[in-house]
Formats: structure tokens, sequence, C-alpha cells
């Protein structure tokens, strides 16, 4: 059983008052994604399914943060975008390195 008076966010209650009974399960799981940002559950079972409905609710996700741990939040965003960054860079030196190797094997073809 649910006890939706356990939400903790303005938004998700927001939520609650425009969503009918028969979607509660929607709430259930914006309250999932509260309690795993809180740190409340945890576990390999917990984590799977706060990947899922991460990417199913990325914007109530992300204002459920917000509202919980907005500097961590910022952290993590800024985690990403340095790791995005860094990828970019990878891949822009491996498919440099890639031309060249084409272009050493190319020229080599008729050698």
């Amino acid at each position: 059983m649910t006890d939706f008076t356990k939400i903790k966010t303005k938004f998700v209650k927001n939520k609650l008052k425009n969503t009918s009974w028969s979607k509660r399960e929607y709430i259930k799981q914006l309250m999932f994604l509260e309690s795993w940002i809180s740190e409340e559950i945890r576990g390999l079972g917990a984590a799977y399914k706060a990947h899922v409905l991460k990417e199913k609710y990325a914007e109530e996700y992300k204002a459920i943060f917000l509202e919980l741990a907005p500097e961590e939040y910022k952290r993590l965003k800024e985690k990403e975008k340095r790791n995005k960054e860094k990828e970019e860079r990878e891949n822009k030196e491996l498919n440099k390195e890639l031309k060249k190797e084409f272009e050493i094997e190319k020229k080599s073809w008729k050698e």
C-alpha cells in the first residue's frame, strides 16, 4: 500500500492533484524517484528501476532532483558535461587516426 501523504516534493504533489486515481501508478513511480534521489532506496534492482524511470520520465526526474538536491544536480550535470567533452575529444582523435591510417592504406594500394 502506498501512502501518498509521504510525497516529498511540491512538484509531485501538484502532479497528484492533476492525476486521476486510475493513473496512480504514475505518481507511485514519481515517488520512487523521490526516494531514489533522497537515497532512501538502494540496491541493484532499485538502480535498474531508477534508470528506467529516469529515461521514461526525464522531465519529471529533473524537476524532482532540482527540488530535492539542487547542488547535487548541478554537480552531476557538470560531471556529465565534462565526460561528454572528453568523449568528443577522444572520438575526434580516433577519427583523425583512422583517417590517417586510411590515407596510408590508400597510398599503399597501388605501390
